[in-house]
């Protein structure tokens, strides 16, 4: 996943890495079958992932004026293959009824 993240102006940049490590983390813990999903108690089987969600997510952080960008990668087979990008367009992964979420490696950038 990538999320390009806007903060105030002239932000120092000791608070640019702090926000970044803190959007890592938080996207880290919701995208976790074990931890995550929208009650921080696992993500349940079947249950598809929402562009906004992501938002939301990123939005509660302490300095973001604003998200600009989140782009969810999908990779079905680990290790298979490339991650293909979710077209901009289209709201929510959907999950079969047995799948999970689980994330691989976050890109975040604030600026």
């Amino acid at each position: 996943m990538k999320a390009d993240l806007r903060l105030a102006a002239h932000s120092d940049p000791g608070l640019i890495s702090e926000v970044q490590q803190q959007a890592e983390e938080a996207l880290y813990r919701y995208l976790n079958p074990y931890i995550g999903g929208p009650c921080g108690d696992g993500w349940p089987f079947g249950r598809p992932l929402n562009r906004s969600e992501l938002y939301s997510l990123l939005h509660r952080i302490e300095h973001i004026e604003f998200v600009e960008d989140v782009q969810i990668n999908i990779n079905e087979s680990p290790g298979r293959g490339a991650a293909q990008p979710l077209p901009p367009q289209t709201r929510s992964v959907e999950i079969p009824r047995y799948g999970l979420i689980c994330s691989d490696r976050h890109q975040v950038k604030v600026s």
